[in-house]
């Protein structure tokens, strides 16, 4: 294998020794920590192959756990009926997969074999995804809150009605 096509060119050499002008790419060294980390993978491909079959297996396991756990939860839900548990299960259910298959993975990460500027990256990028999960399960949890204050809304709204004699119609407060 020629790995000589991973190295800078000689003209960005020529400018750099004899102080001509030297590209800003050059300075900060980003060209150069990418290509070394192309250098890794290129070389470590079986390893990385491995990883990769480890990780999607892992995806597997999370995302049958995480239908277990919604079966169980669902039926919890058939049991209470109540506006909090259907409103949790539908709003929470898809941030709640995502979270739950970043921690199988966050489990399973120290256990493969890549080098260690591989395995900071990736920790890094699922960090920054279970941030991102954690707001968006956040966020969503609002809704829940929503549905529980429109419930009790139309609930008061009936009571009022009633007692004066007014129907009206339940889909108008939506």
């Amino acid at each position: 294998m020629n790995l000589e096509l991973f190295t800078l060119p000689s003209d960005f050499d020529f400018l750099r020794d004899h102080q001509i002008c030297t590209p800003p790419f050059l300075e900060t060294g980003a060209i150069t920590e990418a290509l070394g980390l192309m250098k890794e993978i290129l070389i470590g491909w079986e390893t990385l192959v491995q990883a990769l079959g480890i990780l999607g297996e892992t995806l597997v396991i999370a995302l049958v756990g995480h239908y277990l756990i919604l079966g169980v939860i669902e039926r919890l839900r058939e049991r209470t009926k109540t506006v909090f548990d259907a409103s949790l299960v539908r709003h929470c259910s898809q941030p709640m997969r995502i979270i739950i298959t970043l921690l199988a993975v966050s489990f399973v990460l120290p256990l493969l074999k890549i080098s260690p500027t591989m395995l900071d990256f990736v920790k890094h990028l699922i960090s920054l995804c279970f941030i991102v999960s954690v707001a968006r399960l956040i966020i969503r949890f609002t809704s829940v809150l929503d549905d529980l204050v429109l419930r009790r809304y139309q609930e008061d709204r009936q009571r009022c009605c009633l007692r004066i004699g007014f129907s009206y119609n339940v889909d108008d407060l939506r």
